[in-house]
């Protein structure tokens, strides 16, 4: 039987991953959010779904490991972080991190030669969609509590 408390926290990350992709879209279409304290929630919303998706992860990794500390870990992290996780969501997972990744790799190269770098701003593509990919990790490891698999190989 699958807990009932990974629910709230799961509608939460996907509200939080819609929202921060919002915000991304806003910042491209140039119309920046009514108020800076829509960003700013947005990300310190992360902690209420990235705490937890941690703490089962580390749960995952005792149980299967005896410790979440495990060399074993290292060779086996992927499959026990997206244990139980439904393959779509797993996918949108992984693009999600890549399109974080290509947002802050785009603006390290773009501050390469700059002597007056400024800092992010919450609202700036590369923070929200490094809180998106966040959101989304968090749906996928909340995703599959109450949903282990077998012992054996497991596909990404």
């Amino acid at each position: 039987m699958r807990p009932r408390w990974p629910l709230p926290l799961l509608a939460l990350s996907l509200a939080g991953a819609l929202g921060s992709i919002g915000l991304h879209a806003a910042w491209i279409l140039r119309r920046p959010p009514v108020s800076l304290a829509v960003p700013i929630a947005l990300e310190l919303g992360i902690a209420l779904v990235w705490l937890p998706a941690v703490a089962v992860f580390a749960l995952r990794a005792k149980a299967r490991f005896g410790s979440p500390f495990s060399p074993a870990l290292v060779r086996s992290f992927f499959p026990t972080f997206f244990e139980g996780t439904p393959p779509p969501l797993r996918r949108a997972a992984i693009l999600a991190v890549a399109y974080a990744f290509l947002f802050l790799f785009a603006r390290w190269l773009w501050q390469l030669n700059d002597a007056d770098v400024t800092w992010a701003a919450p609202g700036d593509p590369e923070l929200t969609a490094l809180a998106f990919a966040f959101y989304v990790l968090s749906a996928a490891v909340l995703s599959g509590v109450g949903n282990p698999r077998g012992p054996g190989p497991r596909a990404l």
